[in-house]
């Protein structure tokens, strides 16, 4: 039995985000229909959504590729993301609770056995997941779930720069992580003002590296 658009639609919007599909590569609706044991017909649905979400072209006479990364919306992307965030730290701090530190700390923990893993696109990968999870965590505290998940979705372009950016150092991911644990001290601590001193620090470190990202990955970008 064949698969439904839905969950098609996930799976190759993930492989995308997470460098499996690497930008420019050629998608060809036979391939995904003998894949996916589904007609054409409901491919084409899903090629449309993924070019609506920019994360396929497709040129007429020419084929379907994954799109290369436009940069030019990304600092808008995360100055939004600063600001809502920095709001939900701010209810996160007057309401937290043990257990909810421990639920932080036991995600910093699986984040630290990934740093100590070899570098892989798997170990990049693995970190990408857990540090959306421990952001998520942190709305989930504000019971703001619903914004979390509207952030992510429309998080494509700087869902796939982070990949890179996790692939290009060791110090990218341990930078993260350490900021990760200062964030949670300063919560337990109810130190609201250094906790978002630390957070836009974290928002602007990756931004600023992505020169050094373009430079490695040229071919992936426009």
């Amino acid at each position: 039995m064949g698969r439904s658009v839905e969950s098609i639609y996930e799976e190759l919007k993930s492989n995308i985000i997470n460098l499996d599909l690497v930008p420019g590569t050629k998608i060809r609706e036979e391939d995904l229909a003998t894949r996916f044991n589904i007609s054409r017909t409901p491919i084409r649905t899903v090629i449309a959504r993924l070019e609506k979400d920019d994360l396929l072209s497709v040129a007429p006479q020419k084929g379907t590729y994954v799109s290369k990364i436009n940069i030019s919306n990304i600092s808008d992307f995360i100055y939004v993301r600063k600001a809502v965030e920095t709001s939900v730290l701010e209810v996160v701090e007057k309401t937290i609770n043990l257990s909810q530190i421990k639920e932080l700390e036991k995600i910093l923990d699986r984040q630290h056995e990934i740093i100590l893993m070899e570098p892989s696109i798997e170990k990049s990968k693995l970190f990408f997941h857990n540090d959306n999870l421990f952001h998520a965590t942190l709305f989930k505290f504000a019971n703001l779930d619903g914004v979390w998940k509207v952030i992510h979705t429309n998080a494509t372009t700087l869902n796939r720069v982070r990949i890179m950016a996790n692939l290009r150092s060791t110090t990218q991911v341990e930078r993260i992580y350490d900021q990760h644990r200062q964030i949670v001290e300063c919560l337990k601590n109810h130190d609201i003002d250094q906790a978002k001193k630390i957070f836009a620090s974290h928002m602007d470190g990756g931004f600023e590296g992505i020169n050094a990202i373009i430079d490695k990955y040229k071919d992936y970008f426009m």
